[in-house]
């Protein structure tokens, strides 16, 4: 299994992502990390992006502080959508 480093954490959800009305968009601080994030994981998987159901080996996350993890990994699973697999739709599990 190959190991990803990711040197900085998404932006929070309060500042990644914006509302307009019952539309959620992704600001342009998101876009950037998510873009940044897709391309340093690019640069080691080489494959095609898998089909079907994934799984995810450990994933370490250091806070510096209480944040939401919840939005911490959203941001980090849709960065890998086209890179490792179709959408994170697939992730069936994730951890050890």
């Amino acid at each position: 299994m190959k190991k990803y480093i990711i040197p900085d954490l998404p932006p929070t959800d309060n500042l990644a992502y914006g509302q307009h009305g019952k539309f959620r968009f992704l600001k342009k601080i998101g876009k950037d990390w998510k873009y940044n994030a897709g391309i340093l994981v690019k640069t080691k998987y080489k494959n095609k992006p898998k089909e079907g159901n994934v799984k995810f080996g450990e994933i370490h996350i250091y806070l510096k502080h209480w944040r939401d993890l919840q939005g911490t990994l959203k941001l980090f699973f849709d960065s890998f959508e086209g890179i490792l697999y179709l959408n994170d739709r697939q992730i069936i599990k994730f951890g050890p």
